[in-house]
């Protein structure tokens, strides 16, 4: 253990022959094991966290996880409250190894899943951050590794799992519990940012890997940004949506991909609706068939909301709610402006300047 000590030691041990990294390999679970299962009254707080930080240490410098490592977390996470050494074991939790999906769920995300339905906000929106980190680990470093055929350093570790199956299967739990959570915590906005975030990261990684994945956005986050308060989430989901049409689209088609993804392109096709009906021509009822989130409204329900506005109009650029700030602080600066009433040019014209994503949304999709 005493190999865990500094920087200069761990270069030693990252190189080692594999001899020593197994003597290490069987020290450091036996010393896990003891500190945090068997014998954990007998280590302080600080002598555990020490460890831990080492040990992140380790797997950081050499970008990858221990095996032994991940098998500890394992056996702790049954018994974690979620707060003890939350920030190394989520640091630890991103360079897990498995040797296949059903290994990696029933032993890791299980447990994850449970924390996460049953904690706070704060730790909610630290879980989705760390797997948004394990899937970038996952594909920027695991999969480089395995198509160029790179060993990694500790133990020569080889993957053998299913590479696409796997990457959409972890994607899929990631999406569910993003769901859950926006649903329970009723569209909290630090967890949508997270779960932006999260799709903002994976798109890219498609496009940047050539992957033949397409991870679309469930309607629980395009809609919570649509009738969001807040402009830059409906900034930011207009900014994919526009990726999915113009990048993500044409390349699955390229690579003949295209029928795969047919459930994907008419869920796109309904977002692209409803946000063109809603924001910028002013039908989004009359139009309700085609898009997904009005989609079998009564005409009595529609009705009833004439006591309150002009619904065709409530979602309209010049009357979104997350606009409204903006075209108060305009007029209260500008005396010229005071009583001006701005119509969807005028808000297109604000857009341009300001928020970018939704006019070039506008202008492409509207054409």
């Amino acid at each position: 253990m005493s190999f865990l000590q500094n920087i200069a030691d761990i270069h030693v041990l990252a190189f080692a022959d594999r001899s020593l990294q197994s003597r290490l390999s069987f020290n450091l679970y036996y010393t896990l094991y003891r500190a945090f299962i068997e014998l954990d009254q007998d280590f302080s707080y600080n002598e555990k966290e020490k460890l831990l930080k080492q040990i992140v240490m380790l797997e950081e410098y050499m970008q990858q996880g221990i095996p032994v490592v991940s098998r500890f977390l394992a056996e702790y996470l049954t018994r974690w409250d979620g707060e003890d050494f939350q920030e190394m074991i989520f640091h630890l939790l991103q360079w897990v190894t498995f040797s296949s999906y059903l290994e990696l769920h029933d032993l890791i995300l299980d447990n994850v899943r449970n924390l996460f339905m049953s904690s706070s906000i704060e730790v909610k929106c630290s879980i989705v951050a760390m797997l948004n980190k394990f899937v970038q680990n996952l594909v920027s470093v695991f999969l480089f590794r395995k198509h160029r055929e790179i060993s990694g350093l500790f133990l020569e570790i080889g993957d053998e799992w299913n590479e696409i199956e796997t990457v959409e299967n972890i994607i899929k739990f990631i999406i569910d519990l993003c769901v859950c959570g926006l649903i329970v915590e009723q569209g909290d906005y630090m967890l949508l940012h997270e779960a932006l975030r999260f799709f903002e990261m994976v798109t890219h990684l498609e496009e940047e890997n050539k992957l033949p994945v397409w991870t679309m956005m469930p309607p629980a986050v395009v809609y919570n940004c649509l009738f969001s308060r807040n402009v830059c989430f409906l900034a930011r989901v207009c900014d994919l949506l526009l990726k999915y049409d113009m990048i993500q689209y044409p390349r699955l088609r390229a690579l003949g991909l295209r029928t795969k993804f047919m459930k994907e392109v008419s869920l796109q096709q309904s977002y692209i609706a409803d946000f063109l009906s809603c924001l910028w021509n002013q039908n989004c009822f009359d139009e309700k068939e085609k898009g997904y989130i009005f989609r079998g409204m009564t005409e009595s329900h529609i009705q009833s909301f004439f006591f309150y506005t002009v619904p065709n109009e409530a979602l309209a650029l010049k009357n979104h709610f997350a606009f409204l700030p903006y075209i108060y602080l305009m007029q209260k600066d500008c005396h010229a402006l005071q009583g001006a009433a701005f119509d969807q040019d005028d808000m297109m014209i604000i857009c341009n300047s300001y928020f970018p994503e939704i006019y070039n949304f506008i202008s492409h999709e509207s054409d």
